[in-house]
């Protein structure tokens, strides 16, 4: 996974190539999220960007359950970050997941425990919207589209 160092206007440019979709908590407040869908958008996530709404993230869409771990290279925002099942309910959260501007290992890059999900979700810790998310809880598309692609 690699990414240049980005400018602020730069850092969220890879993004506009994402489909995007509407998810609706269960107290029916709505998130945009962007899809990473296939292997180059997950392996990307939100490395480089700077700048990201409260009511936006990334929805990491995986074809199965599988084991999944999360590590924060050239992050430059605090996560939330709620691993799903393939039915959008949230089973496991990890808060204030710290950001780590670059590359290097100096401090240690932060890497999420290794938890078996087939969707996670990523907001930024200070969001309100990421507050409101509970163990336990489902999130849905307000789309006709389904997301288990």
């Amino acid at each position: 996974m690699f990414l240049a160092a980005c400018t602020s206007q730069e850092s969220r440019e890879h993004l506009m190539s994402y489909e995007t979709k509407t998810l609706t908590l269960p107290d029916n407040s709505q998130i945009k999220v962007y899809m990473a869908d296939n292997e180059k958008k997950q392996t990307l996530g939100l490395s480089g960007v700077k700048k990201l709404a409260d009511n936006e993230g990334m929805l990491f869409i995986y074809p199965q359950m599988m084991y999944l771990s999360f590590w924060m290279p050239d992050t430059y925002l605090n996560l939330d970050i709620f691993f799903l099942d393939q039915e959008m309910r949230v089973f496991y959260i990890e808060r204030n997941v710290p950001a780590h501007p670059g590359r290097s290992e100096n401090p240690p890059i932060y890497r999420t425990a290794r938890i078996y999900a087939a969707k996670v979700l990523e907001l930024k810790s200070s969001s309100s919207f990421a507050k409101k998310i509970r163990k336990g809880q489902k999130l849905n598309f307000t789309s006709t589209t389904d997301a288990s692609r």
